[in-house]
């Protein structure tokens, strides 16, 4: 019965990993294939990742096999080595690790990587996440190579570009802990990974300013270490907000958000025995991509008919080339028998909409379809619409699309991204008038 349990409800018979819990004094840290996680003291989470990857020329992030792991566990310290193979993708890399903690409370992370053939990459290395809830807004002390320093705030609304750059070490305070790291081995900076809702910051090797992919030669090797100091805190330690990420379900009925499902780009026409069944699912709409270029009317087509079948009203996101001209063909296209609840306009050729693109296609779509709201932004994720932000005066909405996904899989990263879902929503209305 477990096993079919971890089966409906993971997609795996085996049990999730929670990883170890190890102590370094008054600091407590998930252990976990080789990276650390929610690093706690005093009820609340420090930080919540420090892990390391080799990312290929196409942002990829390659699969690692673990050997030679050995933990010494000494209840308020620890030590622990492995030794850490990435061979993907063309890239052939062994990374030797090592991770002291102290029971002062200082946890040091150190990784010499070594090359086993030439190969492209835009990084490899170190990868720190600051968890969001407890320090957005607050200071932030930044040691820069060299030696200077200066001070900052963690971002409150979303930075659609690096709050800070070429970090040698920084210095900040969670509840009434002072934490510091210093950075060793590359110079580092600092992006909002809300953007992807990720909830958190990410502190990365190898500035962005650098040109990427780079090569590394066979024998090459990358040393980095990062060591973490967290002071004692008085705050008694309990689950506070560093407990795991969990969702909980009290069971009680509520009514359901208004959900809809999107046309597949696999399947040609939806069978009968198809749409049965999505019709038996309680859906709210039927999303259809319009990509106005040579050949797009049969798909259209079709798809105006499976609305029709499923009982769905359509919502269109339209993505133009020309607009003036290929919005009066969209047009022309539309049927009485399928209705149309909302068009969203994207540019093919940007990253979100342009405000030209908007005066040349809002008045004759409200025209058209008076009862339709109209929308804009970007189908990509919330970062491009944050960096070339879409005019919203003409529109009824702004879009863009979430996916938990974007940098990790596991089933701790996908739960911790829910928490970042509410600040892409308060950022978009920062600098929208709609409600």
């Amino acid at each position: 019965m477990a096993e079919l349990q971890r089966i409906l409800q993971l997609g795996q018979r085996t049990p999730l990993n929670h990883g170890r819990v190890l102590r370094a004094g008054n600091l407590s840290v998930t252990y976990q294939r080789g990276f650390l996680r929610y690093f706690r003291q005093g009820g609340h989470e420090v930080l919540r990742m420090i892990n390391h990857a080799v990312r290929d020329r196409n942002w990829n992030t390659c699969t690692y096999r673990l050997s030679n792991e050995m933990i010494d566990d000494r209840g308020d310290s620890f030590a622990l080595s492995y030794e850490c193979e990435t061979m993907d993708g063309g890239i052939d890399m062994v990374w030797h690790c090592r991770i002291i903690g102290s029971k002062e409370g200082e946890i040091a992370f150190e990784i010499v990587g070594e090359a086993r053939g030439d190969f492209w990459k835009n990084r490899a290395g170190f990868t720190v996440l600051h968890p969001t809830r407890r320090i957005t807004g607050q200071p932030v002390k930044i040691t820069h190579p060299g030696g200077n320093k200066t001070t900052g705030r963690f971002p409150g609304l979303i930075s659609p570009h690096q709050p800070f750059e070429n970090i040698a070490g920084m210095e900040w305070s969670v509840g009434s802990s002072k934490c510091s790291m210093a950075f060793e081995g590359d110079v580092f900076e600092m992006e909002d990974q809300r953007n992807w809702i990720d909830d958190s910051f990410k502190t990365y090797c190898t500035p962005l300013s650098l040109p990427f992919p780079a090569a590394v030669k066979k024998g090459e090797k990358i040393l980095q270490k990062i060591t973490l100091s967290v002071e004692a805190s008085n705050e008694q330690s309990g689950s506070g907000d560093g407990a795991a990420p969990q969702l909980v379900f009290d069971g009680e009925v509520r009514q359901k958000p208004n959900l809809g499902v999107s046309r597949s780009s696999e399947v040609a026409r939806l069978s009968e025995d198809q749409v049965q069944r999505l019709r038996g699912l309680g859906f709210r709409h039927y999303l259809v991509d319009v990509k106005m270029d040579e050949d797009w009317e049969p798909a259209w087509e079709v798809a105006k008919k499976e609305a029709v079948a499923l009982g769905l009203p359509l919502e269109v996101a339209l993505f133009l080339i020309r607009p003036p001209e290929q919005v009066n063909a969209f047009i022309d296209a539309l049927s009485p028998e399928a209705e149309v609840r909302a068009v969203n306009v994207f540019d093919t050729e940007s990253r979100s909409t342009q405000a030209s693109t908007l005066d040349a296609v809002v008045s004759r779509l409200r025209a058209a379809l008076p009862k339709a709201k109209i929308g804009a932004g970007t189908n990509a994720f919330f970062t491009e619409l944050n960096r070339d932000r879409t005019p919203s005066g003409l529109v009824d909405h702004l879009v863009y699309s979430i996916n938990p996904q974007v940098h990790a899989s596991d089933y701790h990263s996908l739960v911790e991204t829910i928490e970042a879902v509410p600040a892409t929503i308060e950022t978009a209305r920062s600098f929208t008038d709609k409600a």
